[in-house]
């Protein structure tokens, strides 16, 4: 018996990628509601509101136009299949975690001012942001052509879409 042969099969890399982008996402748009039903007893003051607002939309805006550019900081390794498979895995974690900044910053300045339309605010930089790291066809033809340059073989799109070994 080859190995991996007879053991159970799970949703392909490429469908875990998109598994952990919609689990994302739905957390920011759960905590929509739960913002506005939650009373926070602060009481902020304008200045401190302004600043959140302010905050919160700085980040949004530079996240929204850096999210490739930082996560393109975690290099693919093409020395095999499975390494490349693994460093894209980091890639998007990385990607992931960028595109929550500014939904963390709003959240943590209606903490701190009791105004909920302070998270709402990084919603919309989140969700923009979270469109562009998304793990779309578009995006993986870009990330295979820095495989391509590094003088790899190897597709990233035929290798998220096997599917993967679960542990037994």
């Amino acid at each position: 018996m080859a190995e991996g042969e007879g053991a159970p099969r799970g949703p392909s890399r490429h469908g875990q990628l998109w598994i952990l982008f919609v689990a994302n996402a739905t957390s920011w748009l759960i905590g929509l509601p739960l913002v506005f039903l939650v009373p926070i007893d602060t009481e902020g003051s304008a200045l401190a509101v302004a600043l959140a607002v302010t905050a919160t939309t700085v980040v949004g805006t530079i996240v929204v136009l850096l999210v490739p550019v930082v996560s393109e900081r975690a290099r693919l390794r093409v020395g095999s299949a499975g390494a490349l498979v693994r460093s894209y895995f980091v890639r998007y974690v990385l990607r992931v975690g960028f595109v929550d900044l500014p939904v963390c910053v709003g959240a943590s300045g209606w903490v701190l001012t009791g105004e909920p339309f302070v998270y709402a605010i990084g919603i919309p930089f989140t969700l923009l942001a979270a469109a562009r790291a998304a793990p779309t066809r578009q995006r993986i033809a870009i990330d295979q052509q820095e495989v391509d340059e590094m003088g790899s073989t190897l597709s990233l799109r035929g290798l998220l879409d096997r599917p993967a070994r679960l542990a037994p």
